[in-house]
């Protein structure tokens, strides 16, 4: 029998084992577990059973104490009790109830939306998720989410792109029936509350970083499907388990950093919402509660448990505009909350009657977290005191007291994962092997060691090869050698950019993007820069317009950089954006035609966009003066006609000045199809009967010519990375803004 064929009659069976306890009333899902040992690999449907029997003993009139009642199933303790919280909101919310009654949610089978439904991955109280076939493309498998409720969730993840934040590829809305469905790719099914689950069945004596990945890879949909080629290893995860728990960490803090820096906050982290995909990449997932500065706040949300507790102060005091404010710090709270939880099972803070409080118990909430001083014992967890120290700062009771920004975070994380700090927790572990090896070394002598201090490490010459292949433009060959780098050094920022800049020359930009951002934890400016240069040039200037602003935000002001986020926020006719970009390129470079004569059309193209707003003064004295700084290019002269000549289409003392302006530029090689027939120039069609009648006929005629006035920058081209930041880097340029 086919896998599909396993999934649809293990389906099958639980569905007949429910039915049948609603006519016996004896539920009992462990003897179900027991006697169909195949259903516990398929996690969706053990919560079905588990959640069945709940509903149907409490329905009975038994008094239910929901921690004993998870400990009868060790292996999924803390995702029952995550589940039982979602029935909990909705015991709480009958509104929400009524609407999930009344829902016909779409069953295995199912076409909706464009998508066959293959099988339930999941509910939370307000969505459900599950495996489907994308039928417009092939019927590749990929995970769509579906609420009855609207949601900004996908307008927010399309503002991002980073390795550890789940993407989405498309959102469909049934207005009439008030479906709305999230598509994104299927990259894992294992959540940090699996690891949870792994890890407290193992104990603290047997768990290793290898847990994390027999977490990631063994939890899949079961429906067959292919796991992505290059799944990460256990190999890779041979490290102790809270050193993996802190790459996990480090891995969310990088993906924080990049929302954070795009003006989004998640407020609702909590393991439920991090994914840990077959790559073993922990990422996070759900954005529906986040908050975008660039969009109005609306609502508070997140679960208690991880909530910072100024943000549950804040609804205790009824301050509910405060609590919208943007500030990082509160997803940091919510992330130490979860690393917390991932090294000793154990929340930081709870109430003492917990399971018993609603779900709007603010104040025992507040209560406890002002209280509790949580200490993650080093020695019983074995724990390094320097990764409890990081854990804790995040957890400080007051904001001031935690890290500033997701940066900040990530860069005492990276610490503890670097090489001196693990050889020396290595160190610390095996002094009795390491003594009698340094023994044993005293007798060898030092010439060999000699001689292997000098050699250059196949790493250096990898890289050597990279660049060497770049300055000769055999791009393909640099990506090799750059790709041999990685596999020597994963992660190091000089071959990611080495490479990124080889796909790019390659113009194979989707790739280029992805190791672009990779190093963003060395120079986050530029790895958006580059990122949105490369959505330009696939046209995707919504992307761009992120990537930029994350860019921009972080202080990055390069002119080059610069007049691409013009370009872009012209092409998305964001013409009061791309006037003020322009003008930053003037004040670095008050010469620079290129920027005036841009700065003069986005104001134009706002004043045609108005019945009565003439062109700004500040646009007609930016032609003006390229008229000077280019006397020769007929296009300056042409641009200055066509602003001019808006001008004087509203007031006509300026017609005798675009007049003039438009008969040079015929004189100096403007073709006269331009004039007549250019589509966002017709002002110029309306002068040319007004100037000489030869000058207009001698002028010369060319029907491709095509204005192109804001070409795309090249960013810089160099691969060496070193040469890059000295030249180039991000922090050169701060210092350089503030001298």
């Amino acid at each position: 029998m086919s896998r599909t064929l396993d999934s649809v009659s293990l389906q099958a069976l639980v569905r007949e084992r429910i039915d049948d306890w609603h006519l016996s009333g004896q539920p009992d899902a462990a003897s179900v577990l027991a006697e169909h040992p195949e259903l516990r690999g398929a996690k969706s449907l053990v919560m079905d059973l588990v959640l069945a029997e709940f509903n149907l003993r409490t329905a009975a009139g038994d008094t239910i104490a929901k921690s004993t009642f998870c400990d009868r199933f060790p292996a999924y303790r803390q995702s029952i009790a995550k589940m039982l919280q979602v029935q909990e909101f909705l015991d709480e919310c009958p509104q929400f109830a009524i609407e999930e009654q009344r829902a016909r949610w779409p069953v295995t089978g199912d076409e909706f939306l464009g998508y066959e439904i293959v099988e339930p991955l999941g509910r939370g109280g307000l969505a459900r998720v599950f495996l489907a076939r994308e039928l417009a493309v092939g019927g590749r498998n990929v995970v769509v989410k579906i609420s009855r409720f609207a949601t900004r969730e996908a307008h927010t993840l399309g503002k991002l792109s980073h390795p550890s934040i789940v993407p989405i590829y498309s959102v469909q809305h049934d207005a009439e029936a008030g479906w709305t469905l999230i598509c994104m790719p299927l990259v894992g099914v294992a959540t940090a509350v699996d690891l949870l689950d792994a890890a407290q069945a193992a104990g603290v004596t047997k768990r290793d970083g290898r847990l994390v990945a027999r977490v990631a890879r063994e939890a899949r949909p079961l429906t067959s499907v292919t796991q992505p080629a290059g799944a990460m290893r256990e190999a890779d995860w041979n490290l102790p388990y809270a050193d993996a728990i802190a790459r996990v960490g480090l891995q969310l803090a990088e993906a924080l950093e990049a929302a954070h820096t795009t003006g989004i906050l998640h407020r609702d982290i909590k393991p439920s919402n991090v994914l840990l995909a077959w790559t073993g990449r922990a990422m996070l997932l759900d954005f529906n509660l986040s908050i975008d500065v660039a969009a109005a706040a609306e609502g508070i949300g997140g679960t208690l448990a991880y909530m910072a507790p100024e943000l549950i102060a804040c609804l205790v005091e009824g301050h509910g505009a405060a609590a919208r404010r943007f500030d990082p710090r509160c997803d940091l709270y919510s992330l130490g909350v979860v690393l917390f939880e991932l090294l000793s099972g154990q929340l930081p803070a709870r109430p003492e009657n917990a399971e018993r409080l609603p779900l709007d118990a603010y104040e025992p909430w507040l209560e406890s977290k002002r209280t509790a001083n949580p200490r993650l014992s080093a020695a019983e967890l074995a724990i390094d005191p320097r990764l409890a120290a990081i854990v804790h700062k995040c957890l400080a009771l007051e904001p001031d007291e935690r890290y500033a920004t997701a940066a900040e975070l990530a860069t005492d994380l990276r610490a503890h994962l670097g090489k001196m700090a693990t050889l020396s927790r290595f160190a610390r572990r095996n002094r009795r092997m390491l003594l009698l090896a340094a023994v044993a070394l005293l007798g060898s002598g030092v010439g060999l060691g000699t001689y292997i201090a000098n050699r250059p490490t196949p790493l250096e010459l990898a890289y050597r090869q990279g660049l060497d292949a770049y300055g000769k433009r055999d791009y393909e060959a640099a990506v090799v050698a750059f790709t041999r780098c990685l596999e020597l050094k994963p992660g190091w920022p000089h071959a990611r950019f080495g490479r990124a800049q080889a796909l790019r020359r390659q113009e194979k930009y989707p790739d280029a993007k992805v190791d672009y951002k990779a190093f963003w934890k060395s120079d986050a400016a530029w790895a958006s820069a580059f990122a949105g240069y490369c959505d330009m040039q696939v046209n995707d200037i919504k992307a761009a317009e992120a990537e930029f602003f994350g860019a921009h935000r972080q202080g990055l002001r390069n002119v080059d950089f610069l007049f691409n986020m013009a370009r872009n926020s012209t092409w998305r006719q964001f013409f009061p954006r791309a006037v003020e970009h322009y003008s930053e390129i003037i004040d670095i470079e008050p010469q620079n035609c290129e920027a005036l004569i841009n700065r003069a059309l986005n104001d134009y193209y706002s004043a045609i966009n108005s019945k009565d707003r003439l062109p700004s003064q500040q646009a007609m004295d930016d032609v003006r003066k390229c008229c000077t700084l280019a006397p020769d290019s007929f296009e300056v002269f042409m641009i200055a006609a066509v602003v001019l000549g808006e001008a004087a289409r509203k007031d006509s003392s300026f017609e005798s000045e675009a007049i003039a302006y438009l008969s040079k530029a015929l004189t100096k090689g403007m073709p006269q199809e331009v004039a007549l027939n250019y589509p966002y120039y017709t002002q110029l069609k309306r002068l040319v009967p007004l100037i000489d009648a030869d000058v207009f006929a001698n002028a010369k005629s060319d029907p491709s010519y095509r204005v192109r006035l804001t070409p795309v920058h090249e960013p810089p081209n160099t691969a060496d990375w070193e040469v890059f930041q000295r030249q180039f880097g991000h922090r050169r340029e701060m210092l350089a803004a503030s001298n």
